[in-house]
């Protein structure tokens, strides 16, 4: 599939409720997805329409923010660092391997 037009559409703050900070961005497949601090979700690439989203486990105390990523996607797999808004020491960052799902061809 041919990458999509430059200008066919455009993110902002309102199509995330939580844009907080930009962890990371990747392609995959039809599908570019974005990680910021409090979700991660992917879009459809041609049309922009969102595809899935997810928000950080909530096993970490205070308010759960992902804080880091993979630099890139292994598979189908991308991997994301979270721990807690409140701390700011390393002992409560933890590291899940999400997987994704393919978008429909």
């Amino acid at each position: 599939m041919p990458p999509p037009d430059k200008n066919s559409w455009a993110l902002t703050h309102n199509d995330m409720p939580a844009w907080y900070n930009l962890v990371h961005t990747w392609t995959h497949q039809n599908a570019l997805i974005v990680a910021t601090d409090g979700q991660v979700a992917s879009y459809d690439r041609g049309t922009g329409a969102r595809q899935w989203i997810t928000e950080p486990p909530g096993d970490a105390p205070d308010a759960p923010l992902f804080c880091g990523a993979s630099p890139t996607i292994s598979g189908k797999k991308i991997a994301l660092a979270y721990g807690s808004a409140r701390k700011t020491d390393t002992s409560t960052a933890r590291t899940r391997l999400c997987s994704m799902q393919a978008p429909a061809s």
